[in-house]
């Protein structure tokens, strides 16, 4: 997979267009940010999820509140924040309970693209279920941006 991705940015490079008309840098520009956007989307199980949902036409009728509204993951997400709030930057330990914070993180991220690829693999594929697991990895990852800014808090007060 990578080695074609190359092949086609080397091909599609600005840099090689440089001498060209102002269309042909433009067309050239475009289509390396395509490529590029196209490969992440393929690397990333998150993205990969979410282009197929809408793909399948399935999107739309996803209803993003009732996402929200699921009481097993609104009480986790509950948790995470407030075990993430209860982090005290002082606190000699903050680092250990920051990384095991990121562990359990890490093991629900786990989890979910475990069942991502399930539900991908299946014959009838469960968009509804598809969707459940795509929010719920938006958040995890939104859940470890906000434990880097502890993290980054907790090194700058150290130095």
């Amino acid at each position: 997979m990578q080695q074609p991705y190359q092949d086609l940015q080397r091909a599609f490079h600005p840099d090689r267009f440089v001498q060209r008309s102002a269309t042909e840098r433009r067309l050239s520009l475009e289509q390396v940010t395509h490529l590029n956007r196209a490969y992440q989307t393929v690397k990333d199980p998150l993205l990969r999820s979410e282009y197929l949902l809408e793909r399948s036409g399935q999107g739309g009728a996803i209803d993003e509140k009732a996402l929200n509204r699921e009481p097993a993951f609104l009480m986790e997400v509950m948790e995470q924040r407030e075990a993430l709030e209860e982090v005290e930057i002082t606190d000699p330990q903050a680092m250990q309970r920051l990384q095991s914070l990121r562990r359990e993180a890490d093991q629900r991220i786990a989890q979910e693209l475990a069942a991502l690829r399930a539900l991908h693999g299946a014959t009838a594929v469960d968009w509804q279920a598809v969707a459940r697991c795509n929010h719920r990895l938006r958040y995890q990852r939104r859940f470890l941006e906000a434990m880097d800014q502890v993290e980054e808090q907790l090194w700058q007060q150290d130095g």
